[in-house]
């Protein structure tokens, strides 16, 4: 599980094991609603195209994308 933090919100990404980034699982938290918040990579597209479905903001789900992409496609060092 990868831990990032994007403005005041918290994002923990979670997958099984050489699943693949479809099966990718977010959990979102922020102190100023004192709640945390469960999407699914697929929940996240379509909040990304409907910014009214999430009170998650669209440049914290851009981030969070970005960060799982680079997760899961950078390549391994030497």
């Amino acid at each position: 599980m990868n831990i990032y933090t994007i403005d005041q919100w918290t994002v923990k990404w979670s997958k099984p094991a050489n699943a693949s980034i479809n099966k990718a699982v977010a959990l979102f938290s922020c102190p100023s609603i004192k709640s945390n918040i469960i999407y699914t990579y697929e929940d996240i597209l379509v909040s990304l195209n409907d910014a009214s479905y999430s009170s998650v903001p669209k440049n914290v789900f851009d981030i969070a994308i970005a960060m799982l992409y680079q997760q899961e496609y950078e390549p391994l060092a030497a």
